[in-house]
């Protein structure tokens, strides 16, 4: 798999919790903006890589692409499929706050070739939005869900986030059985992570966060109310409906190749990765100017892809397989880690069927403390 990104990192409004590279849309010129990215499009469309590929998957993320005028978007999404190699069936993805969307715009969107829309909820409570900043409200959120269905969506995901400031267990059960009702194909459940960068993280000493039994008990309700549906978990933070799986993020997650284009945008050439200058003003100077964008690269060497193979895919609870492994990279685990896997699994943390390695379900809620040992 190949996948395709845009970055369109305008948003109505920063969130507090938010450190992704996006900035209040006040002020900024779109229509240069996506002029910009138009001109990278065509520019790594005569690339030599992008002509050997066939892309499968194109996704729209930011920001919130959907502020964006909706014809212009239309207009990009026919570009990049008519200048670069996708499958006959790619999966088009659009990411999208609920109040920036109408039966019209998706419809619009629907007709120009997304199949896959990803509606940012975070939660079904107003207060919650309110303390994280978010400009929509609960209701909101269940309008855009219905109005994606009546635009002919079959494939919605919706967001969310647990271990939000004075978020409680009984506040976070609701926010996820709301979630289950609408029936979406896809959820995202999140753990708020206060990262640095963010305007939650310079006002951490005045904002009240759940404790970690807290959110242990919200982990544990995730499973309880989960149990019983049709959602499969099939990645640490993703849950969908069968054959639901988001296979541009499949592409990631497998260490696949892919093409960013855009500000702060990353690309993965078969192991050289190149990262676009972050800031959207200077990234469209560059552009105009006919100056490269690129400012930051790093060519992994079969070792480092290795492990980071192995940390991304053991993300996914079906696991890796080591057999596929030593065909891509002509190495064995034993060569790479020793026997940090065997004291892994001797711990409890990691379980092996023949050629297969996969967290435990003890591992998964502190995925992120084992994996770091196979860095």
């Amino acid at each position: 798999m190949t996948g395709l990104y845009l970055h369109l990192p305008f948003c109505p409004d920063k969130c507090l919790y938010c450190s992704f590279n996006s900035r209040p849309a006040a002020g900024q010129d779109l229509h240069r903006y996506l002029d910009a990215l138009e001109s990278e499009l065509a520019r790594m469309a005569d690339h030599p890589w992008s002509r050997s590929q066939t892309f499968t998957s194109l996704y729209l993320g930011g920001g919130t692409p959907t502020i964006f005028p909706v014809e212009r978007l239309a207009a990009l999404l026919g570009a990049c499929l008519d200048k670069l190699p996708f499958t006959t069936r790619p999966e088009i993805s659009i990411e999208a706050n609920p109040d920036t969307v109408s039966v019209d715009t998706l419809a619009t969107l629907r007709q120009a070739g997304v199949n896959r829309l990803s509606i940012g909820v975070q939660s079904f409570s107003d207060p919650l939005l309110c303390a994280i900043g978010r400009t929509h409200s609960a209701a909101a959120a269940g309008h855009a869900f219905h109005a994606a269905r009546r635009a002919g969506f079959t494939n919605i995901n919706l967001d969310l986030i647990y271990g939000l400031p004075g978020q409680t267990g009984a506040d976070w059960h609701a926010s996820l059985a709301a979630a289950v009702a609408l029936a979406p194909e896809h959820l995202c459940i999140y753990q708020l992570m206060v990262e640095p960068g963010s305007l939650l993280h310079r006002r951490i000493d005045e904002t009240p966060l759940p404790d970690e039994d807290e959110l242990v008990e919200m982990d544990r309700l995730t499973g309880l109310l989960l149990r019983g549906t049709d959602y499969r978990h099939y990645e640490i933070s993703n849950f969908c409906r069968p054959g639901r799986q988001c296979r541009h993020n499949l592409n990631y997650w497998q260490n696949g190749s892919y093409l960013g284009l855009g500000a702060g945008a990353v690309s993965c050439f078969d192991g050289l990765r190149l990262k676009a200058v972050d800031d959207a003003s200077e990234y469209v100077r560059r552009m105009e100017g006919g100056i490269p964008v690129y400012e930051e690269g790093e060519a992994l060497s079969a070792l480092a892809a290795y492990r980071e193979t192995v940390v991304m895919g053991l993300r996914m609870t079906d696991g890796i397989d080591l057999v596929r492994l030593r065909r891509r990279f002509a190495l064995t685990p034993d060569e790479v880690y020793g026997d940090t896997l065997a004291r892994l699994a001797g711990e409890g943390w990691l379980e092996r069927d023949g050629d297969t390695v996969r967290l435990s379900a003890a591992a998964l809620p502190i995925a992120n403390g084992v994996l770091c040992r196979l860095v």
